[in-house]
C-alpha cells in the first residue's frame, strides 16, 4: 500500500491501522521524502521509502557490483 504526501506521524498512524487488518501488507511512503526526513519515515514503520531526491542531487560516482549471492555465501562459509 502506498501512502503519499503524509507526514511521518500520519504514516505511523496508518501503519498501525494497516497492521490491525490481520494480514501482511507491504507499506511504502512517498512524497517529499529526502535525506533530512527519511529516518522519521523509516521509524514510522513503513517497509519501503520512495524518493526522487537522488535525481535532484549533484552527481556522484557510484560503483555497483553484481555478485552471485549463493556463491558468495558459500565462499564465506569456507573461509
Amino acid at each position: 500500500m502506498q501512502l503519499d504526501r503524509m507526514v511521518p506521524e500520519q504514516v505511523a498512524e496508518a501503519v498501525r491501522a494497516i497492521a490491525g487488518l490481520g494480514r501482511p501488507v507491504a507499506v511504502a511512503a512517498t512524497g517529499d521524502i529526502h535525506e533530512g526526513n527519511a529516518t522519521a519515515y523509516a521509524a514510522a514503520g513503513v517497509d519501503v521509502l520512495v524518493t526522487s531526491a537522488p535525481y535532484a542531487a549533484p552527481p556522484l560516482d557510484v560503483t555497483v557490483a553484481m555478485v552471485d549471492a549463493q556463491a558468495a555465501t558459500q565462499q564465506r562459509g569456507q573461509s
